[in-house]
C-alpha cells in the first residue's frame, strides 16, 4: 500500500487520485437496493466467494516479498510460491485449478440463482488481484446501463486508496475486515460513501460488532473465521452474534458454511445472505446446491409485522378476549331484562288483586295493565320505603 501511495503521489491526474479528490455526484446504493429488491427476497441470498486456494492460518511475513511481482500468470505465481515454502505449503488447499477459466466460471454462476459475486483480491490468501476484479466486472455488465450482479471486493483494506481502486475496477461494494481496520473504520466508511461504494463490515466478536454499528455500518458480515488466530469456528458463532444486531441492518454470514441445512439455520435467525467459498466452488452440482438453499423460505409477512411492533398472535388473542367480554355483557343485559320482566309480572299480580279498577269502571283485562296504574303502584312502593327510612 505504501508503494502504491508513493507511486501515484507524483501524478495528481492519476485515476485513483481523481477518484479520491472528487465526491461522486450520486449515491445509488447498488448493492443494498439489489439485495432488498430481488425477486426471491423471501429466501437467503447466495454470494459465491471466489478464490483459488484456502489458507488455514496467518501467512508468514516472508510471503509478501517483491519476488512475487513477476510477469507470470497469477495462478503460476501462486503455485511456485507454495512449493518454495516447503512445510508452509501444507497450510493451503487448492480450491480452483490453476487453469480455471474465470470468465466461464462467472458465466456459469450467472445462470444460477445467485445474488452477487465476491472476489478475494488478496493474492497471498486467495490467488487473485484487482486485474481479475476488472475482468469479472466487464463480464457481469450486460450494457453500459445495466451493471448486472453486484461485485464485491474482499481484501485487507486499510486505506481509502484501496476503495478507490475497487471502484475503478467495477466493484460496487468492499468488505472491511474490522480486525484489520478497526481504528480507521470511521474514515474508511466516510471515504467509501463519498465514492459511492458500499461497505460490508466483517465482524468476528462482540467488540467488532459494536464498533461497526457505532461507526454507522448498515451492512455487517458476521463471520465464523477468526482471522487473528487463523481458525474457523462452528457456524453457531455467527448465530450468537446475530442477537446484538438490529433487524434493520443487513446481516450476512460467512466462514465454514458447508451445507444447506446450516444456511437454513441462518435464514431462521433472519440473516439476509451467506458468502459461500469452498463448499460451493468445490460442489459437484453447484446448481442443485444453490437451489436447495433457496428452497427454504422465510415467513416474510409475519416477520414484517413483528418488526413493525405488531404481533399477529397477540392481536388474535385480543380479538378472542373482546368477544368473550362482549358475550359477558350480553349475559348481563339478558339478566337485567329478566329481572325487569319479573318485576312487571309482580305488579300485574298486585293490580289484579286491587279493587281500584272496578270502582273506576276502567277495568283492564286479566292479562293486561295500564301504564298510568303501573306508575302509580311504583310510586306507592317508593313512598312506603321513604316512610320506613324516616
Amino acid at each position: 500500500m505504501e508503494l502504491l501511495s508513493n507511486s501515484i503521489s507524483a501524478r495528481p491526474d492519476h485515476p485513483i487520485n481523481l477518484r479520491l479528490a472528487f465526491a461522486d455526484t450520486k449515491s445509488d446504493f447498488y448493492f443494498t437496493s439489489t439485495l432488498r429488491n430481488r425477486k426471491d427476497s423471501n429466501t437467503l441470498a447466495v454470494f459465491p466467494f471466489l478464490k483459488q486456494f484456502q489458507s488455514y492460518q496467518t501467512i508468514p511475513k516472508s510471503i509478501r516479498t517483491p519476488k512475487y511481482q513477476t510477469n507470470q500468470s497469477t495462478s503460476h505465481k501462486h503455485d511456485s510460491n507454495l512449493t518454495s515454502f516447503g512445510e508452509d505449503a501444507s497450510l493451503y488447499r487448492r480450491i480452483l485449478p490453476f487453469d480455471t477459466d474465470l470468465e466461464g466460471l462467472v458465466a456459469d454462476f450467472q445462470r444460477l440463482s445467485i445474488n452477487g459475486i465476491v472476489l478475494s483480491t488478496d493474492f497471498a490468501r486467495g490467488g487473485y488481484t484487482t486485474d481479475e476484479l476488472k475482468l469479472i466486472s466487464k463480464r457481469l455488465r450486460s450494457s453500459s446501463i445495466d451493471r448486472g450482479l453486484p461485485l464485491i471486493r474482499h481484501d485487507f483494506i486499510t486505506h481509502p486508496i484501496q476503495i478507490a481502486e475497487a471502484s475503478l475496477n467495477g466493484a460496487c461494494a468492499v468488505v472491511l475486515i474490522a480486525a484489520a481496520c478497526l481504528l480507521d473504520l470511521d474514515e474508511l466508511l466516510t471515504s467509501a460513501m463519498l465514492m459511492n461504494v458500499e461497505c460490508i463490515v466483517e465482524c468476528h466478536d462482540l467488540i467488532e460488532v459494536e464498533c461497526a454499528l457505532n461507526a454507522g455500518a448498515t451492512v455487517v458480515l458476521l463471520t465464523n473465521h477468526d482471522r487473528v488466530n487463523g481458525i474457523v469456528k462452528t457456524h453457531d458463532h455467527a448465530l450468537n452474534l446475530r442477537q446484538v444486531v438490529p433487524d434493520w441492518i443487513i446481516t450476512l454470514a460467512s466462514g465454514g458454511i458447508q451445507s444447506a441445512s446450516q444456511c437454513w439455520n441462518y435464514l431462521d435467525e433472519d440473516f439476509d445472505g451467506v458468502f459461500l467459498g469452498e463448499s460451493l466452488l468445490m460442489s459437484p452440482n453447484q446448481s442443485r446446491f444453490v437451489d436447495e438453499i433457496k428452497s427454504q423460505k422465510r415467513q416474510s409477512t409475519s416477520m414484517f409485522f413483528q418488526n413493525m411492533g405488531f404481533d399477529p398472535n397477540a392481536q388474535k388473542n385480543q380479538v378472542m378476549l373482546s368477544q368473550d367480554e362482549q358475550g359477558e355483557d350480553d349475559d348481563v343485559g339478558f339478566d337485567e331484562h329478566d329481572a325487569q320482566v319479573e318485576i312487571h309480572k309482580s305488579y300485574e299480580k298486585r293490580f289484579e288483586k286491587s279493587e281500584h279498577d272496578e270502582s273506576n269502571g276502567n277495568a283492564m283485562g286479566d292479562d293486561e295493565i295500564g301504564e298510568e296504574d303501573l306508575v302509580g303502584l311504583v310510586q306507592e312502593d317508593e313512598d312506603r320505603e321513604e316512610k320506613n327510612v324516616e
